[in-house]
């Protein structure tokens, strides 16, 4: 009899603990109604204010990565030593992807990093720079960039699409024969086939003497391109000032032909500095 008592209160707390109302069998008035028990992710909100319609739901159009960080672009240009601009993107949602960069008629094209990260120093052409971004999924971004040491330097640029190999050539002479003057930097990631690259030549001229830089552009063929026709852009300051880019098509030798080189003089205009 103990035993059975026993059983029926613990059957009892365990319909208390569970909320669960409990009902004596031959005595429907005699009953112990517990509130039911419903889970906090499952209850109804309670009542709130009307949400105006103009309210802003970005919260619930926002796109997130898998680690759980916002999917939204990040873009900004910053000066830094030397009339460079430092370009810096975030793309958590793009890990990898590709981002094409145009700015002063130079072109290039990046892949991000495993985190979407692209980091990387452009040379400013101009003291005032647009730099157009465009994304593997169509979003294009803009910004400018301000650098007034640009005026410093004299800059020339190709800038051409696919893996063929070009290089600027930049001789700088003067009274007193060769000199080693000016920087070269390549930009573009060869691994996008289809891409763009570019190549800058920079230099900071002195005028304690009279001197010149002479320059062409030389292109290697390759057996991906040789026999075929070719274009690519050549910028530079025009005489009377600003940017221009000028078109050069060319054709390449063919396979077999024993050139290896094409050089392409009177491409670009050549460089003068005179002595104060």
């Amino acid at each position: 009899m103990m035993r059975t008592e026993w059983k029926t209160r613990l059957l009892l707390c365990l319909m208390y603990l569970s909320g669960q109302s409990i009902a004596f069998a031959g005595d429907a008035d005699m009953s112990f109604p517990f509130p039911e028990f419903v889970p906090s992710d499952l209850q109804a909100p309670s009542a709130m204010a009307p949400m105006p319609d103009h309210a802003d739901l970005d919260f619930v159009r926002r796109n997130y990565s898998a680690w759980g960080v916002s999917c939204e672009i990040n873009a900004k240009v910053t000066p830094v030593a030397d009339a460079m601009l430092r370009l810096e993107v975030s793309t958590p949602c793009q890990r990898g992807g590709r981002v094409d960069v145009v700015w002063s008629h130079v072109s290039a094209s990046f892949l991000t990093s495993v985190t979407g990260v692209l980091d990387v120093t452009l040379p400013a052409l101009e003291a005032q720079t647009t730099v157009r971004l465009r994304f593997e999924n169509g979003t294009q971004i803009e910004k400018t960039g301000v650098h007034e040491d640009a005026e410093d330097f004299e800059r020339v640029a190709i800038t051409w699409r696919g893996n063929s190999h070009a290089s600027l050539i930049a001789l700088p002479l003067g009274r007193s024969g060769f000199r080693r003057d000016g920087q070269k930097l390549q930009l573009g990631d060869r691994r996008i086939t289809d891409g763009t690259r570019s190549e800058i030549y920079s230099i900071r001229p002195t005028f304690d003497r009279t001197y010149g830089v002479r320059l062409h552009v030389e292109v290697s063929p390759n057996k991906d391109n040789c026999g075929t026709q070719q274009t690519f852009n050549a910028v530079q300051k025009a005489a009377q000032g600003g940017l221009v880019a000028i078109p050069v098509s060319f054709q390449l030798p063919d396979c077999g032909g024993g050139q290896s080189v094409l050089v392409m003089e009177n491409v670009l205009r050549d460089l003068a500095f005179e002595r104060n």
